[in-house]
């Protein structure tokens, strides 16, 4: 058939103008249509037998719409004619039909579907339709298109295959639309065309898509704390827009819900109680409600959370606690009525853990005594009741036990014990019996022994009772009592008779009441004379050195010894010699070395010395007195011991080792680098110190400068350049040994090294890589690549041998010629390449480690061959397709591999077989697809064929076959249990042994069309055991689920082995309508995941439905199981399933033991009881609580027991909890008790015996939740008197000490705990004990002890005592009276008595140690060490080194309680520097040395000293005499100049002018300094001394005047500030304003003269700080006495103003004389106080004419050690910038008095400022000037 188109073609020009023609276009016929059967199957019947050949079975009739040849058909049976049974005729007929339209497509049904599309899939593909048209040519072909049922354009329709699809660029959405109805129209091209529709219905199955949402959260509910368990609160709603199990939800608790206290049914979403609730433990939870969709596959779950409040409400269920489990309270008698009783452990507070009106509480007393007493019940404050009367006196026992109640308003109360104590009034004195004594003693009675014993009674109690005795006088030191006994006792001082025969001692006892009251009695001793004396030598340890070359006689040493008595009789003799040598090794043989003179104590040498033998000797000498008359004491103790110190002499010469070598020979390897040790000599040298220390030097050394000494020192020889054997062959040289002796000896020896060549160099390759391709089919040991390598070296080091590492056995390698081979077969598909290392040594057959070698990579690359055939992954494939699916649908993808590369491993697939035509294979991917519908009748086997496109090809096949499926289409339905079905059943008991109950439940008969019977068996169910008739048969109704009938008896005990048997919960039951498999019938639970695993405690029998418990069962964990049963059949290719609820509720049983809950995070782990201690038995301590039983009911009531820790039975413990003492309990002897309490529902429990060697484990309360550990506190009562740490104490105070300095501080401990181990001191007594007369007596206000810190301190100036000591007496009381006294002796010392020890530690780290160190040094010296002071060290320049540290001590002899000097001390230190050696160096001692540079003189006998005074006097009236008639004659002294006669007479005027009278002080004349006169003549200015007749605290300040005026000459103050330092350490400081004011009235000028001297000691401050340590304490004193002291100078001055008729002030100035005075004396007193007037006062005061004010110099800058400091212009006033030098404690005392002197009184104007600086001496001058010109103080302002 030919067609003609005509076209119109048109030619348009872009001016618009156009023209067009016509085409015809012939389109000629193409063969490109294959012949089409109308039917896709045939179908005939045809009867068997003989009459069927030949028969005409049917007729076939094919269509081709190509035209003439091509549309000739022949017709042919191809496949399925078994033995050639049928046959067609092939008959060629041309026939031309010109067809005409009249047929119209035809699709097989009106509706196809439904056709189920998952949603949210791109582009799916959804059904093919066809439609036939029996017509040809364009008549006969067909285009489809969608024209309704598709409103949003979702689907496309492809227009000639009809394959309707989803479009690619479109997701359907099931929650918009569920399903479509789609119609689709069959159109063909025909003129006119036909058409018809077809209707596919297309179901959009749902995915999980959508998350659940919560429809009733966030809410707020509240529910009561007394709530029963199971209660509902709260339903929470939820919905999922998806459906069938992705709507399925389900609900849990995710978070917030502590203890489990909450349940929510996962289903229903019912919120109920779990546990019983407690308010006061949680007031609110916060619950995360968290619901899930599709259980059965949690992976994809989607979720929803939110949260429910739960506020828990107050219940009245808590009793009233007391904060104390008792209380004690104490008050005065005679107290009047109202006054509170103080509680000692109050306040009196109960609280109640509700909350509002349920908490609120109110107090009351109970007992026999509340007449006394009366409590006010909104506070619980405890008073005296009205009338009531306490008197101690009256009461057996002074105190009253009430009881406390604390009640709320539900009537809930509990109560505590009260103890009222009724305190002692001090009203009775002491007593003694009788009232006087006389006793002898013997007068050489030592230390301690008791004289006699006394004793006084009080008729008070407690401390108004306790009495303390003390020696009133008469006791001089001699004797001392002890103050609590009574017992009189021999004191420190020895008696002696000859001196005093007979003491009356006066004994006081007082009582310590407040006031105390005392008595006295009367004790006289009487002295027995006994005749005792002892040797001593003067010096009892000395050291000398002595050269071992010393003669034998010559006298070495000479030891001297004394005795005190009258002509002794000494003799000396030698104890022991004792020789040792360098080792400190004993030498014998030596003990007559040295001798002995018996009448001198010379010691010579007897025998020659050896110092190569030995190093010291030690001789003890012992000096008898041959006149005694006591044995005991003629011998000298200690003895003497002289150490003897051989030295040495330079007589030997050093020798090599070994001895006897003539020279050293050595072999070394070339190589060796610089440092490395070639050689090592030794020699030796016997002699001693430098003469036997030897030093190593090399000679001769060969060229090149190879080798050196590593230290001269150690004679190693070491390289000191790299030796190459190709250069050096031999090193040689000689080595000296020398020693350090005068004149030196030195020995000498050749040294020979010999150069040994090593192998030092490697293989070299000539490439870097080799690389060689081969073929996998390459011949065995074809030679594929060679390598080569050389060597530098020579000889065997130059020969090299090949070899091959990672071969892998395919490769070899020549050992010669390093030629590569194959050694084995190649196979490219197992490994396609290998990296080989090629190995080259030298040195063969050589030692491993002399062997050097190389190596080089050596790539091979294994080419492919054509040798490995396709393999399929299996060798037959077994594939199923349901009956139901369309053409085209994807089979099976069947895969082969080749193993080849390239072409080779290329595959083309093909399939071939019976039915191969009814299947599509795709050559390129294997994909099997149909090409037809199939039947699930039929069954295919077809070979696959793989061919790969190799040369030759090779080729691989494998069998597949195809089965059809039947398709499943009903689901199961359920038949029991029905909707909302909860099953009751008992929850499981735990222990091993179950009995059932007696009453078995009711029997039910059912109805009478059940379906059919099931009857069990024979056997009965797994490990029930029955009686003699098998288990009555279990009949099934439709309706009501399955019940068991029992007979009348009930069944035995059945009793479980290991594991318990399953319990029979229920049967279910579903049938379906389905036949064969895909009606077979399974059951399982629905798994829903994490929310709900309740299906995890059940097993369902998978056939027969019955349900059973898989687990034990807890109520208390879970009282309500929810189960979905998922019933599902067996069919094909999908089976169906049907869900089905079913509730599980259990019954209570006692089957928990209570546990006690766990303490919140960072809380006790354990209860707290307190109960004070010494309580009588039976005292309740409190209540054991926390336990909680998890049952219901009676279930639930829980019992206590003790079950361990109260080994001595000290407590015990009632069933409800209460827990009691049964004995009186110590808290210092055990503070606390830890008991372990059972909770327990049994109220019979003990500890099984069979355990109780393992208790220790079961009784551990973090294993076992049912014990609690309960810790019992004892509370304190005050039973323990206070303890000093010892009994005696020692300490120093300088002579020159200041008051209120700190001494020592005494420490007592009480055991007693809080208010009861408060410690207060008190000094008793002092006792002054002169060591010169060995007279004692008592002295009051000398010292002071700081109440509660227990730091004496001076409260008086020691400068007018003699040397002595100090006995303090000192008391330690606690709050109840207790006491303890110990004794601190004080000992009076001067500065040259102390001595100083350095110590390279800082302060900080010293104080720490300080005590150890003091009594490790007191033990080894043998005496009493004090320490005096700790402070930073300070170098002989004054500098001050913070990282070191000054130790000030002194040292007391214990025998003589003497301090002893200095030197002494220092000899002590040498005479033990073996056994302090190791103590200095543990605590880093530098330095031992005295504390100041000159030493006082010793003691002075009453003789000698008023010798000394007699003649002092008679000098003095001398120069008195000749002074004071120079002094009318020349010049005249006033104030502090001395003035010309002709400068007297402008004085004198000025001063009559201004004051109105002829001198304004009658003590103008006296003389402020006459020991000292300012001399001025011409141009120098000199101090000069007259007479000393100053007062000694003047002494400071006239020194001041010395160091100003050499300052002027110099112009700076002095380089040496010592002498600053020693005045502020001079005694003087404390007789002038220091701490105690002047011997003077307040009048009196000398107020004037020591505000001046505080003033110039301040002004020193700044510069001494820059030169020297200051302590800030030192800062504090100096300030608060010169505030104190300004004051007093303002007032006097002020006074002496307002005394006089003219108070005019100093308006003018005079010529150059007169300026010189008026302004000293402006400086003296108005600069004091200028400062301090406001102009208030000076009005009323009423001075006239103007002030004076002053301005200061600038001030200059000095640079010291911390840096710049500003100093003032006068002599260095202390500014705030040196505050920055201090220490930080200095600074803020410092800081401190700054501010109160600044801040104080209401004389201190804002103008104080001006003048503040102004506090020195005020005299300076210029050098070269005649008179004082220039002062730092100028008048600027009148």
């Amino acid at each position: 058939m030919r067609l003609g188109i005509k076209m119109r073609l048109g030619i348009s020009h872009q001016c618009k103008q156009k023209t067009s023609t016509t085409v015809w276009v012939t389109i000629v016929d193409e063969n490109d249509n294959a012949p089409e059967f109308p039917e896709e199957e045939y179908v005939t019947v045809l009867s068997e037998g003989p009459d069927t050949v030949g028969a005409t079975i049917a007729t076939v009739t094919a269509i081709d719409p190509d035209e003439g040849l091509n549309g000739t058909i022949r017709y042919a049976i191809t496949h399925g004619n078994i033995g050639q049974t049928f046959r067609i005729n092939n008959v060629t007929v041309l026939v031309n039909v010109l067809d005409v339209n009249d047929v119209t497509p035809t699709f097989p049904r009106p509706l196809e579907g439904p056709m189920e599309i998952t949603e949210g899939q791109p582009g799916p593909r959804v059904w093919t339709v066809r439609a036939t048209d029996v017509d040809s040519g364009p008549n006969g072909k067909v285009e489809y298109s969608i024209t309704a049922g598709d409103p949003n354009n979702e689907f496309v329709v492809s227009p000639v295959e009809g394959e309707l699809r989803v479009r690619r660029d479109v997701e359907l959405d099931r929650e918009t639309t569920p399903a479509y109805n789609i119609t689709i129209t069959a159109r063909d091209l025909g003129t006119p065309p036909r058409s018809s529709t077809v209707v596919v219905w297309v179901l959009v199955l749902d995915i999980n898509d959508n998350d659940p949402v919560l429809l009733n959260l966030p809410h707020n509910i509240s529910v009561s704390e007394g709530a029963a368990i199971h209660t509902s609160i709260a339903q929470i709603r939820a919905s999922d827009a998806d459906s069938g199990r992705n709507a399925l939800l389900t609900f849990n608790l995710t978070a917030g819900n502590m203890d489990g206290a909450f349940y929510i049914n996962d289903t229903t979403g019912v919120v109920q109680v779990n546990r019983p609730l407690d308010r006061e433990r949680i007031e609110e939870y916060r619950l995360t409600v968290t619901v899930k969709d599709n259980p059965e596959n949690p992976r994809i779950a989607r979720r929803d959370s939110d949260t429910l409040v739960v506020r828990i409400l107050d219940e009245n269920d808590n009793r009233p606690l007391f904060n104390r489990a008792s209380y004690r309270a104490e008050i005065l008698e005679n107290s009047f009525p109202g006054d509170t009783v103080t509680v000692l452990n109050g306040p009196v507070l109960a609280l109640d853990n509700d909350i509002g009106v349920n908490s609120v509480v109110q107090y009351k007393l109970l007992g026999t005594r509340v007449d006394l007493f009366t409590i006010d019940a909104d506070t619980g404050v405890v008073r005296v009741r009205q009338g009531a009367k306490l008197d101690r006196e009256a009461f057996s026992e002074p105190r009253v036990e009430l009881q406390l109640v604390a009640e709320d308003v539900g009537g809930l109360s509990s109560s505590v014990p009260l103890s009222i104590t009724i305190l002692d009034v001090n009203d009775n004195p002491p007593v003694f019996s009788p009232a006087s004594f006389t006793v002898r003693l013997p007068e050489n009675s030592p230390t301690g022994v008791v004289v006699t014993q006394l004793s006084a009674s009080d008729a008070d109690a407690g401390a108004n009772a306790w009495l303390l005795y003390r020696l009133e006088s008469g006791a001089q030191d001699r004797f001392v009592v002890d103050a609590l006994s009574g017992a009189v006792l021999v004191g420190n001082a020895s008696l002696d008779r000859e001196e005093r025969a007979s003491y009356r001692l006066i004994v006081m006892a007082t009582d310590r009441g407040t006031p105390p009251l005392s008595a006295t009695a009367t004790l006289t001793v009487l002295l027995d004379d006994v005749n005792d004396s002892r040797p001593r030598f003067l010096r009892p340890v000395q050291t000398i050195s002595v050269n071992e070359s010393t003669p034998p006689g010559e006298v070495v040493a000479t030891l001297t010894a004394e005795d005190p008595d009258l002509r002794p009789r000494l003799a000396y003799y030698i104890i022991s010699v004792e020789a040792r040598d360098d080792a400190d090794k004993p030498v014998r043989g030596l003990q007559d070395s040295f001798g002995i003179d018996f009448h001198t104590g010379a010691v010579f040498v007897q025998k020659t010395l050896n110092r190569e033998l030995v190093a010291t000797f030690d001789i003890i000498v012992s000096v008898h007195d041959n006149a005694s008359e006591v044995i005991d004491q003629s011998v000298s103790v200690p003895n003497a011991r002289l150490t003897i110190n051989v030295l040495d002499v330079n007589d030997n010469a050093p020798r090599f080792r070994p001895f006897g070598v003539a020279n050293f020979s050595e072999k070394i390897l070339e190589g060796a680098q610089p440092g490395t040790t070639l050689i090592s000599v030794s020699a030796v040298d016997p002699d001693r110190g430098p003469n036997g220390q030897v030093m190593y030097q090399l000679l001769h050394l060969p060229r090149g400068d190879y080798l050196r000494l590593e230290e001269p020192s150690t004679g190693k020889i070491i390289a000191n350049r790299t030796v190459d054997y190709e250069q050096v062959q031999w090193l040689n040289f000689t080595v000296r040994a020398q020693d350090h002796g005068s004149p030196p000896r030195f020995a000498e020896l050749p040294v020979y090294l010999r150069i040994v060549d090593v192998n030092d160099n490697n293989p070299v390759f000539s490439q870097p890589t080799y690389q060689k391709p081969v073929f996998e089919d390459v011949a065995l040991g074809t030679i594929i690549v060679s390598v080569s390598a050389t060597d530098a070296d020579s000889g065997l080091f130059a020969v090299i041998e090949y070899s091959l590492v990672d071969g892998e056995g395919k490769f070899g390698i020549t050992p010669t010629t390093g030629d590569i081979f194959i050694l084995s077969p190649l196979d490219r598909e197992t490994k396609d390449h290998y990296t080989l290392t090629a190995v080259a040594r030298d040195n063969p057959g050589g030692a491993p480690n002399n062997r050097r070698e190389n190596s080089v990579q050596v790539l091979v690359t294994v080419l492919d061959v054509n040798d490995f055939r396709p393999r399929f992954s299996e060798r037959v494939f077994s594939t199923s397709v349901f009956e139901n699916e369309p053409s085209g649908t994807s089979i099976i993808t069947l895969t082969a591999t080749d193993l080849d590369e390239g072409d080779n491993a290329l595959l083309t697939y093909t399939m071939q077989g019976p039915g191969a035509d009814v299947f599509s294979l795709d050559a390129n991917t294997g994909l099997v697809r149909s090409v037809r519908m199939l039947l699930s009748s039929e069954r295919f086997n077809l070979t696959v064929v793989a061919t790969d496109n190799g040369r030759p090809p090779l080729w691989g096949t494998a069998m597949l076959h195809i089965n059809i499926i039947d398709v499943n289409d009903n689901r199961p339905i359920f038949v029991r249990p029905t909707n909302g079905t909860i099953i009751h059943i008992q929850e499981e008991k735990p222990s091993p042994q179950v009995v059932y109950e007696e009453k078995p439940p009711p029997q039910v008969v059912y109805e009478e069309k059940p379906p059919p019977q099931v009857l069990y068996e024979e056997k009965p169910p797994p490990q029930v055991v029955y009686e003699e008739k098998p288990p009555p048969q279990v009949v099934y109704e439709e309706k009501p689920p399955p019940q068991v009938l029992y007979e009348e008896k009930p069944p035995p005990q059945v009793v479980y082995e290991e594991k318990p048997p399953p319990q029979v919960v229920y049967e279910v039951y579903a049938r379906d309508d389905d036949e064969g498999l895909n009606g077979e019938v399974r059951y399982s639970f629905l798994q829903t995941g994490a929310g709900s695993r309740d299906w995890e405690n059940f097993h369902i029998e998978p056939v027969s439905g019955v349900i059973t418990t898989a687990v034990k069962l807890d109520r208390e964990k879970q009282a309500l199981h929810s189960l979905i049963i998922v019933a599902y059949d067996l069919g094909q290719p999908v089976p169906y399933e049907t869900t089905q609820e079913l509730q599980v509720a259990l019954t209570d049983i006692d089957d928990n033991e209570p546990v006690f809950h766990k303490p919140p995070k960072g809380g006790l782990a354990y209860q707290v009881l307190y109960v004070e201690e010494h309580s009588s038995p039976g005292t309740v301590v409190g209540n054991v609580t926390g336990a909680v039983d998890a049952d219901e009911g009676s279930n639930a009531v829980v019992y206590y027991f003790l079950a361990g820790g109260d080994t001595e039975d000290n407590f015990n413990l009632s069933r409800e909890g209460v827990l009691r003492v049964r004995k009186e309990l110590d808290r210092e002897d055990i503070p606390m008790y830890s008991i372990i309490v059972k909770a327990s529902s049994n109220p019979n429990w003990s500890l099984p015996r069979g355990q109780r060697s393992q208790r220790a484990r079961i009784l551990d309360p973090s294993l076992d939740p049912t014990l609690q550990e309960v810790r019992i506190v004892l509370q304190d009562i005050n039973d323990q008197p206070p303890r000093f740490s010892k009994m005696e104490y020692t300490a120093g105070v300088a002579a020159d000490a200041k008051v209120g300095s700190d001494l020592i501080r005494v420490k007592a401990y009480d055991n007693d705990i809080g208010n009861n181990s408060i410690v207060h001191y008190h000094i008793v007594s002092i006792t002054y004990i002169k060591l010169q007369s060995n007279t004692s007596e008592e002295r009051s206000n000398v010292f002071v002890i700081g109440q509660t810190d227990g730091i004496i301190r001076t409260f008086d100036l020691f400068m007018a005592y003699a040397p002595g000591y100090f006995v303090v007496e000192v008391l330690a009381s606690d709050l109840a009276g207790h006491s303890d006294i110990a004794n601190v002796g004080i000992y009076i010392l001067r500065d040259d008595q102390r001595l100083k020890i350095v110590i390279n530690e800082g302060p900080e780290r010293v104080r720490q140690f300080q005590e150890e160190f003091i009594s490790l040094l007191s033990n080894i010296t043998g005496a009493i060490v004090n320490t005096d002071d700790v402070q930073y060290h300070v170098t002989k320049k004054g500098r001050v080194e913070f990282d070191r540290t000054d130790v000030l001590i002194h040292v007391v002899n214990k025998q003589t309680n003497r301090i002893l000097d200095v030197e002494r001390v220092i000899q002590m230190i040498d005479e033990n520097q073996e056994q302090l050696r190791n103590l200095f160096r543990n605590y880093n001692v530098m330095d031992v040395q005295p504390a100041v540079k000159s030493r006082a003189p010793d003691d002075l006998t009453t003789l000698q000293m008023a010798v000394i005074i007699l003649a002092v006097l008679l000098f003095l009236a001398a120069m008195l005499f000749i002074f004071m008639n120079w002094y009318y004659r020349t010049v005249l002294y006033i104030g502090k100049l001395w003035l010309l006669p002709s400068e007297v007479r402008f004085v004198l005027l000025r001063i009559r002018e201004s004051s109105g009278t002829a001198w304004p002080s009658p003590r103008l004349k006296e003389s402020v300094c006459p020991d000292w006169h300012l001399v001025i003549r011409g141009n120098k200015t000199t101090f000069r001394k007259a007479r000393p007749a100053n007062p000694v605290w003047l002494d400071p300040f006239c020194r001041n005047l010395e160091l100003a005026a050499q300052a002027e000459r110099e112009d700076d103050l002095p380089e040496d500030l010592s002498d600053i330092t020693d005045l502020w350490n001079s005694p003087a400081r404390t007789h002038g304003t220091f701490g105690h004011e002047p011997q003077a009235k307040p009048e009196d000028d000398r107020y004037l003269r020591a505000a001046i001297q505080e003033y110039d000691n301040i002004a020193k401050l700044g510069q001494i700080m820059r030169e020297g340590p200051i302590k800030g304490s030192l800062l504090n004193v100096v300030l608060d006495d010169y505030l104190r002291l300004k004051k007093l100078v303002a007032a006097r001055l002020v006074t002496k103003s307002t005394g006089n008729g003219d108070r005019s002030s100093i308006s003018e100035v005079g010529d150059g004389r007169l300026r010189r005075a008026e302004l000293y004396w402006a400086e003296l007193s108005y600069t004091l106080i200028q400062s301090d007037l406001d102009e208030d006062e000076e009005e009323r005061l009423g001075m006239r004419g103007g002030t004076m004010r002053f301005k200061h110099k600038h001030p200059v800058e000095l640079r010291g050690t911390e840096g710049v400091h500003v100093v003032h212009g006068s002599t260095g006033t202390l500014l705030t910038s040196d505050l920055n030098s201090l220490p930080e404690d200095d600074q803020r005392a410092l800081a401190r008095s700054l501010e109160a002197l600044n801040g104080d009184g209401a004389l201190y104007a804002e103008r104080n400022a001006r003048t503040e600086s102004a506090k020195s001496t005020p005299l300076h001058r210029h050098k070269d000037s005649h008179s004082l010109r220039e002062s730092p103080l100028e008048v600027t302002e009148l």
